[in-house]
């Protein structure tokens, strides 16, 4: 009999939350209490071998969560050197994981992919990061990949320090307290890094963090890395900030950058680490003296937001439909008899389609996920033809479930596709990125998903 689950020793495998390039990330359940958790799964070879470097990373990590204990710092909850993961379909292999607290608001691409955020929203999620990073520098350690997929949000919006695996200890190898490993992902690694000196792991966690406050002011790069020899930003910011300031500023509405949080962003990105502005100054600094949000209020602006979506879903759901077909005509789509109804060519589509069970209990909100009350063949027929109008390519794996789109409207980015059943009836689509920048993904769903939106909204104009 195939068992229901893919299973990591007693844990249930519900999916994938994401990917890098050594290790996956899935959702897992204690079937004897119901507990969601997270799993960092670092997996064997072919060979049933595991690199010493990788072990010794992900022993790393693991010792270093475990030595942390912050309400800012993602928790630990176990560590097994020798785990097997089960597969439902594939062969079992053994695997390292690390278990930890599930944050089901996602990271903080889902929730700048919004809109605007009010400062005093941003206020608040700055002091926790700015919290769960000094809690890493008192216990010796230096994070060294701050970044928006690593600030994690659970239940309450409050934000989560993950994925320490580039952390080390500040001491550094000779202890002299500077570091020397090359780590972190380029937008948010300091110029020190980039020209190969030894360096000082808080001030190098204070740049990162400069970035991401950008990001989270802006909703976008500050530059696209932190080389005076490479980007003309990044030079511009650093040999003539005031121009770089007055480039920006023509780009957004008037004072959009207060004199107060220009002053904060041109210390925190400092191109001298010795002129770079310490977490200690930044906690006095007048920018954070100003209006801070309650979280209460963010955890309730979502659960509004989710609701009216699902209410949308549930409305075109329960009414009965007169026709069958999708069709295009001015770039919107509407419903119409089989006769006139776009087609997709790839023969896998048409002949099977295999869901996979959503369980509402264990959501985990992101950008890339919507609820809707269409039929997947209608949504596989919109995103199929967007595809195809936007000279996207279009691959289905191997179990006619989900599809990877890339170079859609020409931007360099791959993603997949998949469609989850709920118990309701409801369906789940889900955009995930698996190459390429997230400020990409984000214009590419919102240039496809109002267009699922509104054919769910009029499905019954015929034309």
């Amino acid at each position: 009999m195939e068992q229901s689950f893919s299973l990591i020793d007693r844990f249930e495998v519900l999916r994938t939350l994401g990917s890098g390039a050594t290790s996956k990330v899935k959702m897992i359940r204690n079937p004897a209490t119901g507990s969601l958790y997270a799993v960092k799964i670092l997996r064997a070879s072919p060979n049933n071998t595991i690199p010493e470097l990788y072990k010794n990373a992900m022993q790393t990590e693991a010792r270093i969560l475990i030595q942390l204990n912050h309400p800012n710092i993602v928790r630990i909850e176990g560590y097994n050197s020798k785990g097997v993961y089960q597969s439902r379909k594939k062969q079992p292999y053994d695997c390292i994981f690390i278990t930890m607290e599930l944050c089901p608001n996602g990271n903080l691409y889902d929730i700048i992919s919004q809109n605007i955020l009010p400062e005093n929203v941003i206020r608040k999620y700055f002091i926790d990061i700015l919290n769960g990073l000094s809690a890493c520098h008192s216990q010796g350690i230096a994070h060294r990949d701050i970044k928006p997929e690593n600030l994690l949000f659970d239940k309450n919006c409050n934000v989560k320090i993950a994925d320490f695996g580039f952390a080390g200890y500040l001491q550094g190898r000779n202890g002299d307290g500077l570091m020397n490993t090359r780590v972190g992902t380029l937008p948010y690694i300091a110029p020190e890094i980039h020209q190969k000196l030894s360096y000082n792991g808080e001030l190098v966690d204070v740049f990162s963090l400069g970035v991401v406050l950008f990001i989270m002011h802006s909703k976008h790069m500050p530059f696209t890395q932190a080389r005076i020899d490479v980007d003309v930003h990044y030079r511009l910011f650093v040999n003539n900030n005031y121009r770089y300031w007055e480039v920006l500023s023509s780009k957004h509405p008037q004072n959009f950058y207060t004199a107060e949080f220009i002053n904060l962003i041109n210390s925190m990105l400092a191109f001298k680490p010795n002129e770079r502005i310490t977490l200690n100054q930044i906690r006095s600094h007048p920018w954070l003296s100003g209006p801070i949000c309650d979280t209460a209020n963010i955890v309730e602006n979502i659960r509004i937001r989710y609701e009216a979506e699902k209410n949308a879903a549930e409305q075109i759901k329960s009414k009965e439909k007169k026709t069958n077909g999708v069709t295009c005509r001015g770039g919107k789509y509407y419903r119409c008899g089989d006769e006139e109804s776009l087609s997709i060519s790839i023969e896998s589509l048409n002949q099977c389609l295999v869901l996979k069970d959503y369980f509402e209990e264990a959501e985990v909100r992101n950008y890339g996920s919507i609820i809707l009350g269409i039929t997947p063949k209608e949504i596989q027929t919109i995103v199929y033809n967007e595809v195809v109008e936007n000279k996207g390519t279009y691959r289905v794996l191997e179990n006619n479930n989900d599809i990877m789109i890339s170079k859609f409207a020409g931007y360099n980015v791959e993603f997949r596709v998949r469609i989850y059943k709920r118990k309701d009836g409801l369906y789940v689509v889900n955009f995930q990125l698996s190459e390429g920048k997230h400020f990409n993904m984000i214009k590419i769903i919102r240039r496809l998903v109002p267009k699922i939106y509104d054919f769910q909204r009029d499905p019954e104009i015929s034309v």
